[in-house]
């Protein structure tokens, strides 16, 4: 579902088994048609009322809602949320029922934390170039990028993908960068653990860093000294 547009904002309502791409996709071509700010409204994996055998009521979902979080928050939407709808309606299901809502207790922490300090004042969404096979999505100023990068197999329904190691990440800057910048970049997984940090100088118009540490899914942070 599209959403609906609004006097002074567009209300977007996505449904996709890989949510975090469609959520990517979404926010990007909304964004070409419209100044307003784009709102994240109800969305999710499945829309199927969760009587035991949606994809959101599945053992791996939650892996899945992760991404969807992680790829919200550098999307270039206004707002990011959980993602998944049946947190009260699921209790009325005795296949799911309240154990599943309480399996999703923390589903956002991870991304709560993430962004506790971070303003997003001057990020737009930034090209970001890499080598296959690699999904991700950026906000960038002259300062800062954050972006959300995984595997292009780390997809529905099992969410299970041999991790990517040796690839590239490529942000273009706005301008206002200037030449030989210093950058420091944070690597982080979508469960909160530190994976790397690294110190960049870059050209006036990009900021690249390798992979050279596996990975399925990371969240990143870069600023400039």
């Amino acid at each position: 579902m599209w959403g609906a547009v609004h006097k002074r904002l567009w209300s977007l309502h996505p449904y996709a088994a890989d949510l975090d791409a469609a959520i990517s996709t979404r926010v990007a071509q909304v964004r070409l048609r419209t100044n307003k700010p784009v709102l994240i409204g109800e969305s999710g994996v499945d829309a199927g009322a969760p009587d035991g055998t949606t994809l959101t009521t599945s053992a791996s979902a939650k892996r899945g809602l992760e991404q969807a979080i992680a790829s919200a928050l550098v999307s270039g939407s206004a707002s990011a949320r959980a993602f998944y709808w049946e947190d009260g309606y699921a209790t009325y299901f005795p296949e799911s029922g309240a154990a599943f809502v309480e399996s999703m207790n923390d589903l956002e922490a991870p991304a709560a934390a993430w962004i506790h300090d971070l303003t997003f004042t001057d990020l737009e969404p930034a090209v970001l170039t890499t080598t296959p096979p690699i999904f991700g999505a950026a906000l960038a100023s002259s300062s800062e990028v954050l972006g959300f990068i995984r595997a292009s197999e780390l997809t529905a329904p099992e969410w299970n993908a041999a991790p990517v190691v040796n690839e590239f990440v490529q942000i273009t800057l706005p301008r206002g960068a200037r030449a030989n910048d210093t950058w420091h970049v944070e690597l982080q997984t979508l469960d909160g653990m530190l994976v790397q940090t690294m110190t960049f100088t870059s050209p006036s118009d990009a900021l690249r860093f390798d992979l050279h540490q596996p990975f399925t899914s990371l969240m990143f942070k870069a600023r400039r000294d």
